[in-house]
């Protein structure tokens, strides 16, 4: 197996372990906002799925299979709006997992253009594809526990 493979074998597992955290929650306990905290369980989820896309697809003037509008409200500076929808909330959770297998295939292909370098609020700097998968497994377990400690204290 290769790294990227292994990468997105990891960041999978990581998502698998989020989205069981997830189903062990109602659509309140998803979008309730602890106090003291800016943001939710469901935001955070939909903000892995946001960054990865401009890590790898916008870092690399690439098509992207994720709306922009969902990149757009849930990308780094956000907080969640007005209580999400059950069914917005089933297709996060869906593309959760989707759009790992379609990063994977999109890499395989060779679809990833030259990757404009970029440093990250944890002080990396970004200088290739494979870099950017690679931090995406840092970036999903910081937020891994943010929700399991969100789900703690919403439960």
């Amino acid at each position: 197996m290769n790294m990227i493979d292994y990468q997105i074998d990891l960041i999978t597992q990581t998502r698998s372990n989020i989205l069981a955290e997830v189903k062990a929650c109602n659509l309140e306990q998803l979008s309730a906002i602890p106090e003291g905290f800016n943001n939710n369980i469901i935001w955070n989820v939909a903000h892995l799925i946001a960054t990865m896309d401009i890590l790898t697809y916008t870092s690399t003037d690439t098509a992207s299979h994720i709306a922009k509008e969902l990149v757009n409200t849930f990308k780094k500076g956000t907080s969640p709006g007005e209580p999400l929808e059950a069914s917005f909330v089933e297709m996060i959770k869906e593309q959760f997992m989707s759009s790992l297998e379609q990063l994977r295939k999109d890499y395989h292909g060779g679809k990833f253009g030259s990757y404009s370098e970029r440093t990250t609020s944890y002080g990396v700097t970004l200088r290739t594809i494979e870099e950017a998968i690679t931090f995406c497994n840092l970036h999903e377990s910081m937020h891994y526990g943010q929700i399991k400690m969100l789900r703690r204290l919403v439960s």
